[in-house]
C-alpha cells in the first residue's frame, strides 16, 4: 500500500483538511486489516473482515480521486502519524471480537457519523462519495453488532465501552481542529467548498 499522504493548504479549504483525516482512516484501516486477517482465529471474523477490506480499499481510492480532483497535494512523505492512538487501541485488544468491538464501534462508527455530518458541507458529487463511505461503515457496523451480541454479557459489555470512549476522544482530538474550521467558514458565510 502507498504510505503517502495527502496535504492541503488547512486555512483555505478545511474540507480538504477533513477528506485527507478520513483518507488516512482508511489508509490506516486497510493496514490494520491486512495484519489481523492472517492472524485472526475466529473464522467468522476472519472472513467479515476479509470483505471488509476489500471496501476499505475500494473508499480509499474514491477518496484519493476526491481529494485529487479537489487539489490536494500528494507529499511524498511516510503516513502522517496523527492515527496511532485509536488504531494502537484497536490492536491492544486480546481477541477477535474485542477488536472487532474497539474497530467498529469507535473507528467505524465515528466515521460514519462524521462523514453524514461532512456531506452538508460539501457540492453534489463528493456528498455521494461520502454516502458510499457511511454507508459502507453501517454496513460494517450491522455485522460486527450481529458478532457481538454473543459476547455482551456480564463485565465484557462495560469494558468494550471504555476501551469505545477512549477511541473516540483520540478521534476527537485528530479531527477537532478541523472542525472547528470548517464550521467558522460556515459562520462567516462561505458557501460550500469542496
Amino acid at each position: 500500500m502507498d504510505q503517502t499522504s495527502f496535504r492541503s493548504e488547512p486555512v483555505e479549504n478545511p474540507v480538504l483538511e477533513i477528506l485527507a483525516r478520513v483518507w488516512q482512516t482508511k489508509l490506516r484501516s486497510v493496514d490494520l486489516l491486512e495484519e489481523w486477517i492472517p492472524k485472526a482465529t475466529d473464522f467468522e471474523v476472519k472472513a467479515g473482515l476479509t470483505s471488509h477490506l476489500a471496501d476499505e480499499r475500494r473508499n480509499l481510492r474514491l477518496l484519493s480521486d476526491e481529494i485529487r480532483v479537489r487539489g490536494g497535494r500528494q507529499a511524498a512523505t511516510t503516513l502522517d502519524q496523527i492515527l496511532n492512538k485509536p488504531f494502537a487501541i484497536v490492536l491492544t485488544q486480546p481477541d477477535d471480537l474485542s477488536r472487532v468491538a474497539a474497530f467498529h464501534h469507535g473507528i467505524k462508527a465515528y466515521t460514519a457519523t462524521h462523514c453524514g455530518r461532512l456531506m452538508s458541507f460539501v457540492d453534489p458529487g463528493l456528498a455521494r462519495v461520502l454516502e458510499q463511505v457511511m454507508r459502507d461503515e453501517e454496513r460494517h457496523l450491522r455485522w460486527a453488532d450481529i458478532r457481538l451480541a454473543r459476547m455482551r454479557l456480564g463485565n465484557s459489555g462495560r469494558h468494550h465501552d471504555a476501551v469505545v470512549r477512549r477511541i473516540e476522544e483520540a478521534m476527537e482530538a485528530v479531527w477537532a481542529k478541523p472542525w472547528r474550521r470548517l464550521t467558522l467558514t460556515r459562520m462567516h458565510g462561505t458557501s460550500r467548498t469542496g
